[in-house]
């Protein structure tokens, strides 16, 4: 009997783990199928293999073109597309394979790791049933290969939930590289990361390891910290490409820095630093005022999610019924555990308040930025769900439990994830003192 208990659960893990293969090579074929047919961001795109090429061939400094709204873009897609290039690929569909492959392993890892894990059933469900209906969605499936940043962030962003849910170590290091790599390759996933990483490692030390509160919020916002400093050290490193590029730091920041308040629309900032986007701005926008209007803005980006085919309707309707069994689970666990410390019942609370404001973060922080690109930036919604999804795994009760007790540590850290945003803001400050 005992030896039948033990190997009953290997084998519904291996068959969890073909099903959801069988599912996944299904999503591949099909995604195959779409490679450059369906709706991307076509100047992105063609801006993309331009800079490659012209970087491939020396016409450009640095691999930034001559026009000067492109030093606003991280360069990460355009340096591995231009190594593609290189390598003597020139076959556009191939190029498309790389970005698609990354994505299709980052959908391999989730998959594994659920199936693979000691997680009750109604978790491995929830989790894989709504990774593999978002990645079977139009506005994953048809991005996968695309040869700007739009795979390549949202790729980063899964796996970042991954190892934010799952890791059972320290992650500092990991969480360094990937603040970094999803810096280096795109701005547009940054807030939703940064929220979903603090409120995921909050439920994992406040519940997963029964951390006291203070120590999970410290600790989750070590590991936050690691994830942003890494950010930080992605956007110096463009800001000093820049200034190679323009001979001179002070143009550079000028410029990074007025086309961010640009995109904030914060006149003090961009009227003031960079006139010249300023003005291109202004001969775009055909309602000024529409900008100030956030919450409106943020509603309309909800809406071309849900109507304008980046999710099918059975597939909005699905995923809408296993929010509700998500609500029935987390009701089960504060009926278990009201009277006891099993259940850090704030904490789920600011997770689920942190978790719906990361789905405004980018429309109130850059809304003339989101205005022009309601045709990308509706893709953050599918992180915003697997968030709620993944979060089950801390409550399961085979949840592994560990400890962090390098408090004395924090100044160091700290120390460090700061020393990039210090370097930002004197390059600020000595642009201010120096004008010219």
């Amino acid at each position: 009997m005992s030896d039948n208990k033990k190997t009953n659960p290997i084998i519904k893990n291996w068959l969890i783990l073909l099903l959801s293969y069988l599912v996944a090579l299904h999503i591949c074929y099909q995604g195959l199928n779409s490679l450059g047919k369906n709706r991307t961001d076509e100047w992105s795109e063609l801006a993309a293999t331009t800079q490659a090429k012209a970087l491939v061939e020396g016409k450009r400094k640095y691999g930034i073109p001559t026009i000067l709204a492109e030093t606003h873009y991280p360069m990460g897609s355009i340096y591995i597309l231009s190594f593609l290039i290189r390598s003597g690929i020139s076959n556009e569909k191939i190029l498309r394979l790389f970005p698609f492959t990354i994505a299709i392993l980052i959908l391999l890892m989730s998959i594994t790791l659920y199936s693979m894990s000691n997680l009750t059933f109604r978790i491995k469900f929830l989790a894989l049933t709504s990774t593999l209906l978002i990645y079977h969605s139009p506005g994953v499936l048809n991005w996968m290969g695309a040869l700007h940043e739009h795979s390549y962030s949202l790729s980063i962003s899964l796996l970042l939930l991954l190892i934010s849910i799952f890791s059972n170590k320290n992650i500092s290091l990991f969480l360094f590289l990937i603040g970094f790599f999803s810096s280096w390759i795109g701005y547009d996933f940054l807030p939703i990361n940064i929220i979903s990483t603090f409120s995921l490692r909050l439920l994992v030390y406040s519940i997963g390891e029964r951390q006291k509160k203070i120590d999970s919020f410290l600790f989750s916002l070590k590991d936050t910290g690691w994830l942003v400093s890494g950010i930080g050290w992605a956007i110096l490193l463009h800001l000093f490409q820049n200034a190679f590029y323009f001979n001179s730091l002070t143009h550079a920041v000028k410029d990074l820095i007025g086309v961010a308040g640009g995109r904030m629309n914060l006149p003090w900032i961009y009227e003031t630093l960079n006139p010249i986007y300023h003005a291109k701005l202004k001969n775009l926008m055909m309602n000024e005022q529409i900008a100030n209007h956030r919450l409106l803005i943020f509603l309309n980006l909800l809406k071309s999610f849900i109507m304008d085919g980046w999710i099918y309707k059975k597939t909005l309707f699905s995923l809408a019924l296993l929010l509700v069994f998500w609500w029935w689970i987390v009701g089960q666990e504060y009926k278990k555990n009201y009277m006891t410390p099993n259940l850090a019942k704030n904490e789920v609370c600011i997770f689920i308040g942190l978790t719906l404001l990361s789905s405004m973060a980018w429309s109130f922080l850059m809304p003339w930025h989101t205005i022009f690109h309601f045709h990308f930036l509706p893709r953050h919604f599918f992180i915003i769900i697997l968030t709620f999804f993944y979060s089950l795994t801390v409550f399961d009760i085979s949840y592994p439990s560990f400890k962090h007790n390098n408090k004395k540590q924090l100044a160091v850290f700290f120390s460090f994830q700061a020393m990039p945003f210090l370097l930002i803001f004197y390059c600020y400050i000595h642009t201010l003192n120096h004008p010219n």
